[in-house]
C-alpha cells in the first residue's frame, strides 16, 4: 500500500528534491518498458548544483531491438556500453559495437 499514487509515502517522496548537489547523474530508461516507470516518469529534475543526464534508450541509440523492455535494460550490451560511458565521464551515445 505504500507504493501506491497518492499513499502518504509517496506523498513524502514527491516532496524531496531528486537530486543532491554536488552529484552528477545520469538515467536511463526505455519508452517501451512496461515494468518501470516510463520517461518521462523515470527520469531526474536537477536540483541546485546537481548534473542530470537524462537518456532514452530510443534516442540514444534509434537501431536498439524493438520493443527495448525491462529485461534489456539489464542485460543488453547497449545498455552496458551507456552505462560505462556515464561513469567514464563520457557523453552517453550509443557506440556500433553495442547494436551486435
Amino acid at each position: 500500500m505504500q507504493q501506491l499514487n497518492g499513499s502518504d509515502v509517496v506523498a513524502h517522496l514527491d516532496s524531496l528534491p531528486d537530486t543532491q548537489a554536488g552529484v552528477d547523474y545520469t538515467v536511463l530508461a526505455s519508452a517501451d518498458d512496461t515494468t518501470a516507470s516510463t520517461a518521462p516518469g523515470a527520469f531526474l529534475e536537477a536540483g541546485p548544483d546537481a548534473t542530470v543526464t537524462n537518456a532514452l534508450i530510443q534516442d540514444v541509440c534509434p537501431a536498439a531491438p524493438s520493443p527495448f523492455t525491462h529485461d534489456h535494460m539489464r542485460d543488453h550490451p547497449i545498455v552496458h556500453g551507456l552505462v560505462l560511458e556515464a561513469l567514464a565521464g563520457r557523453p552517453v551515445v550509443c557506440a556500433p559495437a553495442e547494436l551486435g
